[in-house]
């Protein structure tokens, strides 16, 4: 039996330590939620409180086969034989532009404590080729292992009622034709250039009634985004900024939609290209970092500065019945080939083989000495 301990930094979850040692296999891959889950139903049967609970598993901390931490440094306290982080992008080193202030600073600290035999979980073999190349780790140390969309939340939505009623609560005239894009409204984004590929299609006359919806709440710099909107008159009563949306509502706004627009300058993986294909939403993203492998042939992947042909694909994705259906078709067997029990399934087989290569090393090492 393969024994592991998942631990996240004390500073994360409200200064909290959520870490637990778990037997057999990992059931879960959305591990913040895991961790606190366990521990609640551990602290109960023991009679101990989650924080009692923390203390006790911390300063127990076990002789495990593996330590896997999915977000901080690993701590010089993780003594087990092997260590695993799950590393998600190197974007604040590779892009510091998109960041206030000095992000690669976490990056730096994150990675001090690397050591020889540490392992590395990717979410992406993008990500996964940045940190072979700029840590010059081998791809031996790496294991890949995709996310996926919720199969329950993110499903083809056809009852019009329902799509036209989240449409509404977010401010979507309805039975407007629109244009969809959800993130984080920051410059990494690229919002600014789907703004600008959208007012070329307007300026062009071919967007007829289109809109273009931009789901997501503000982050660093949105202050851009919004002068290109103040400053573009094509753009003015044609773009709506919905704010938060909630997960409940996501479906129907993937399912209503023309077709779903990301050109994100860079991404670790891209979940949101991929739940509007589980939805069966037309996609069009940038040709750049993880998103190729994520949309593969099922979607029109353009050269995140072009706004041209952002210009020219939208209006023949709204304009053309047959290959929206083609798209939508793609799209659903494209988002099949991800699933969280794939993902989990990868995450276990690289505990085993790396406890397996652990104990045999040990064994080694044992008769070596005798």
């Amino acid at each position: 039996m393969c024994e592991v301990f998942i631990s996240a930094d004390p500073q994360s979850y409200d200064s909290r330590t959520r870490s637990v040692r778990l037997h057999g296999v990992v059931t879960s891959i959305r591990l913040e939620n895991l961790f606190w889950q366990v521990l609640e139903e551990i602290g109960a049967r023991d009679g101990l409180s989650v924080g009692q609970l923390i203390t006790r598993l911390y300063d127990e901390l076990p002789e495990a086969d593996i330590f896997h931490s999915p977000f901080h440094a690993l701590p010089d306290r993780a003594i087990g034989r092997r260590r695993f982080l799950t590393v998600y992008d190197l974007i604040p080193w590779l892009h510091p532009r998109f960041f206030k202030g000095k992000p690669a600073g976490r990056f730096d600290r994150l990675f001090a404590g690397i050591r020889p035999d540490d392992r590395f979980l990717c979410i992406s073999h993008s990500t996964r080729s940045d940190l072979c190349r700029h840590l010059e780790i081998g791809e031996e140390r790496t294991v890949v292992t995709q996310l996926a969309a919720d199969p329950e939340l993110f499903q083809l939505c056809r009852n019009q009622t329902v799509i036209e009623g989240a449409a509404v609560r977010y401010g979507i005239p309805p039975r407007r034709p629109y244009f969809l894009s959800l993130c984080t409204l920051e410059p990494r984004k690229n919002l600014d250039g789907v703004l600008r590929g959208f007012a070329h299609l307007i300026r062009s006359g071919r967007a007829a009634d289109l809109v273009l919806v931009l789901v997501g709440t503000p982050g660093w710099n949105v202050g851009g985004i919004v002068r290109v909107i103040q400053q573009e008159p094509a753009l003015h009563q044609r773009v709506i900024l919905t704010g938060f949306v909630a997960d409940a509502d996501l479906a129907a706004l993937y399912s209503g939609a023309v077709a779903f627009v990301y050109m994100s300058h860079y991404e670790g993986f891209g979940l949101p290209p991929l739940e509007a294909m589980q939805c069966g939403t037309p996609v069009i993203v940038s040709d750049n970092s993880s998103l190729p492998e994520v949309v593969g042939d099922a979607g029109i992947l353009l050269d995140s500065r072009d706004a041209d042909g952002l210009a020219l694909a939208m209006n023949e994705v709204a304009v053309n019945a047959d290959l929206r259906a083609e798209m939508a078709r793609r799209a659903i067997r494209r988002a099949a080939l991800f699933s969280w029990k794939r993902c989990v399934r990868e995450t276990i087989d690289a505990y085993l083989s790396a406890a397996k290569r652990s104990r045999h090393a040990f064994t080694a090492e044992s008769r070596s000495a005798a």
